[in-house]
C-alpha cells in the first residue's frame, strides 16, 4: 500500500515472469554474499528475457539447498532455521509484488542473509569440531576470512565517492540500464561535461523510447551544447509523453527560447502562450512572449511598413508600459492610414493620459 500510494507499481508484469526473475533472484543474492564483485546500486528487470539455462541453475539451486538442509535439519537444524529465515524474509521484496523497476536490490539481501551466514558459521564451526581445530587456528581462519571481505568492501567503497563514479561502475556491470545512463549523464552534466554526457543520454533514449525524462535530458543537453535545432526535435517528442503537468511549463517555456533562436517566431510564440496557459504566473514565460513579439512585430514593420504593422507594433509597445514608443508607432499608424479608427482610439487613450 506504501509503495501503491508513492506511485512505485507501475511496472506491470505477468505472475509467470515475476515466478522467474524470483527464483533467479535467490541464487544471486547467494551468489552475490560470497562473492561480491559486479554489485550496482540498480539492476534493471530483465522481463521475460532471462535464458533457460540461468532459470535452470537458479531452480536447481534452490531445490538442491532445500533438498540438503531438510536432510540435515535433525543434525544440523541450523541449517533448515538459516535457509528458511533467508528464503521466507526476501518473499515481500522477491518481485512478486512487484515494486520500482528493478530485478533485485543488494539492500533487500541485508537481513535475509543473516539467514545465510547463520549457516555458514554454524557449519564451520561444526566442520572446525570434527577436525579438532585449535582456537588459534579457528581465529586465523575468521582473520582471514574477514581480511578477504574487507579489501571486497575496501573495493566497493570507492563507487560511493560520487555520482559519476557510482553510475560510471552501474553502466559497466549491467546490460541495458536505462536509469544507469541516464543518471550517468546526469552527472556528467552537473560537472559541465556535455560533451561527455551526450551518448549516455542518447543511449537512454535508444533503451526507453517512449520515457519522457530521456528526451528531456537529451534536449537539454544538445541546448546546452548550442545544437538548437536537434534540441527542438527532442523536446517535440519528450511533451506529448509527460503525464506530470508541473513538468511542461519548464519545457514550453525552453522549447519557445529555442524557437527564437532559430527564427521560428510563431512556434516560439505558440509555446510560451502554451506555458502560460498551463501556468498563467510563470513570470519567465511572460516576459519572453513579450519580447518575441515585439521583435515580431518590428520585424514586421521593418520588412513590410503598413498601418497594421504599426499598429500591432504599437501595442505591442504600450503592453510593454512603452508609452513613448507606442505614441509614435500609433502616429506612423495614421499617417499611413488616416481612417484608421483602432490606432486613432488608441492613440487619443494615451494622450488623454498625459503621457
Amino acid at each position: 500500500f506504501a509503495q501503491r500510494s508513492g506511485g512505485s507499481m507501475h511496472l506491470v508484469l505477468p505472475l509467470g515472469v515475476r515466478l522467474e526473475n524470483a527464483v533467479y533472484a535467490y541464487a544471486m543474492y547467494v551468489w552475490k554474499a560470497f562473492w561480491p564483485a559486479r554489485l550496482a546500486v540498480f539492476y534493471p528487470h530483465p522481463g521475460a528475457a532471462l535464458a533457460v539455462w540461468q532459470l535452470g541453475l537458479a531452480a536447481l539451486f534452490v531445490v538442491a539447498v532445500s533438498a540438503i538442509v531438510w536432510r540435515g535439519r535433525v543434525g544440523r537444524p541450523y541449517l533448515v532455521i538459516g535457509w528458511l529465515w533467508f528464503l521466507g524474509t526476501l518473499v515481500p521484496v522477491i518481485g512478486l509484488v512487484q515494486v520500482g523497476e528493478q530485478a533485485m536490490a543488494d539492500r533487500y539481501a541485508y537481513i535475509p542473509l543473516i539467514g545465510v551466514f547463520l549457516m555458514a558459521v554454524w557449519g564451520a564451526a561444526d566442520l572446525a569440531d570434527s577436525r579438532q581445530l585449535s582456537f588459534w587456528t579457528r581465529a586465523k581462519t575468521a582473520a582471514v576470512v574477514l581480511a578477504i571481505f574487507s579489501l571486497f568492501t575496501s573495493d566497493q567503497i570507492r563507487y560511493w565517492r560520487s555520482s559519476y563514479d557510482l553510475w560510471s561502475h552501474t553502466v559497466d556491470v549491467t546490460k541495458d540500464n536505462f536509469f544507469a545512463e541516464e543518471n550517468l549523464g546526469a552527472a556528467l552534466i552537473a560537472s559541465d561535461r556535455f560533451a561527455e554526457a551526450l551518448p549516455h543520454l542518447q543511449k537512454a533514449t535508444g533503451i526507453r523510447p517512449l520515457d519522457p525524462a530521456g528526451h528531456l535530458n537529451l534536449a537539454g543537453v544538445l541546448a546546452l551544447s548550442d545544437r538548437s535545432r536537434d534540441a527542438i526535435l527532442e523536446y517535440e517528442i519528450a511533451i506529448p509523453l509527460v503525464s506530470d503537468p508541473r513538468q511542461l511549463p519548464a519545457a514550453y517555456e525552453t522549447l519557445g527560447r529555442l524557437y527564437a533562436e532559430v527564427g521560428n517566431y510563431s512556434k516560439a510564440r505558440v509555446s510560451y502562450q502554451q506555458a502560460l496557459q498551463i501556468n498563467p504566473q510563470r513570470l519567465t514565460a511572460r516576459d519572453a512572449l513579450a519580447k518575441v513579439e515585439l521583435s515580431d512585430a518590428i520585424r514586421n514593420v521593418a520588412e513590410s511598413p503598413s498601418s497594421q504593422g504599426y499598429l500591432r507594433l504599437g501595442q505591442v509597445f504600450q503592453q510593454d508600459g512603452r508609452a513613448p514608443e507606442a505614441r509614435a508607432a500609433y502616429e506612423q499608424a495614421l499617417a499611413l492610414n488616416p481612417k484608421l479608427a483602432e490606432a486613432r482610439i488608441a492613440l487619443d487613450a494615451l494622450n488623454g493620459r498625459g503621457k
